[in-house]
């Protein structure tokens, strides 16, 4: 979940939350659905990022993903680690509810043998994808 662009919500600004305790609750939430690890790593020069990777055993296989937030001061690292846990509580619901399956649900997060995520195996921002309704044509 990389994201560099727009601003907080206002639902955020005024979030009292440390970071500290946002990524403790986010820790518990996993554990529901099978955490077996967590790495935290943050880059604190201006901009900086957080990012976490866990590994989750769910039926029977281990997954492994990653998620980067993105903030450009303290203001902003605060509301956005808040706002991931309240996307990461929605996510691990779904799943819970049988909604979605883990897979499905994290799946551009997923790590792949490479090390990359499957959206940045997919090209990220530049993943060519086919207007709705069409078929590429082959040659």
């Amino acid at each position: 979940m990389t994201s560099k662009r727009g601003t907080a919500l206002e639902s955020y600004a005024q979030t009292a939350v440390p970071p500290g305790r946002s990524k403790e609750q986010i820790e518990e939430l996993l554990q529901r659905v099978g955490a077996v690890g967590f790495r935290w790593s943050s880059r604190t020069a201006m901009p900086g990022e957080e990012i976490l990777e866990a590994g989750l055993k769910w039926g029977g296989k281990e997954l492994g993903f990653r998620m980067t937030v993105a903030y450009e001061d303290d203001r902003q690292r605060k509301q956005r680690l808040r706002a991931l846990y309240w996307y990461m509580k929605a996510k691990i619901e779904a799943i819970q509810f049988g909604l979605v399956e883990l897979e499905q649900e994290f799946l551009p997060y997923l790590l792949t043998a490479s090390g990359q995520t499957v959206y940045e195996e997919l090209g990220g921002t530049n993943m060519r994808l086919l207007p709705a309704g069409r078929e590429e044509k082959s040659e």
